[in-house]
């Protein structure tokens, strides 16, 4: 039996390997007050904050709140969004600054 459960368990580094390298794409946008809107393209959280630092902390704070509360309800909310289950298991398995990591923005320069 513990063959088998190394066997079972085996793919699971595969796995966090290949989440390793997902990443996340947010567009930047410098609205008329001068504040900064930065929405995560996959699956669309959408922050807004003063500075540019701080839009990229409210972000990670929704990403990992998303990432949360779907995976509360995982079997519900997952059917029909298999497209997104990679990007709640990257947060769920992932410090902030790991997340940070992988925002990659678009329209951010100058910000």
């Amino acid at each position: 039996m513990a063959l088998a459960l190394q066997k079972d368990f085996s793919f699971l580094s595969e796995i966090i390997n290949w989440l390793k390298g997902l990443s996340f794409t947010v567009e930047y946008d410098k609205e008329a007050d001068g504040s900064i809107t930065g929405e995560v393209i996959e699956f669309h959280a959408l922050e807004n904050a003063p500075t540019l630092k701080e839009c990229e902390a409210k972000l990670i704070s929704s990403m990992r709140e998303w990432a949360e509360i779907h995976s509360e309800n995982f079997s519900e909310w997952a059917v029909g969004r298999l497209n997104e289950v990679p990007y709640l298991l990257k947060i769920l398995l992932s410090s902030d600054e790991e997340i940070k990591s992988c925002l990659h923005g678009k329209n951010c320069e100058g910000f």
